[in-house]
């Protein structure tokens, strides 16, 4: 997963930079091919609604 986000534009890095590190993992591992920062968004809100859910 070393080279994950490389072809990210500068918004979109941002935006993954700035999630939990416990997110980006459960990102990268998803296997999910992110093109946009609306990919990457949409990916983290369902990720988190998921580990929320799980929680209860």
């Amino acid at each position: 997963m070393e080279n994950y986000g490389t072809s990210w534009d500068s918004k979109t890095k941002a935006y993954f930079d700035s999630l939990p590190k416990l997110l980006q993992e459960s990102i990268m591992q998803s296997g999910v091919r992110i093109q946009s920062e609306a990919d990457l968004r949409i990916l983290s809100e369902q990720l988190s609604k998921t580990a929320k859910q799980a929680e209860k």
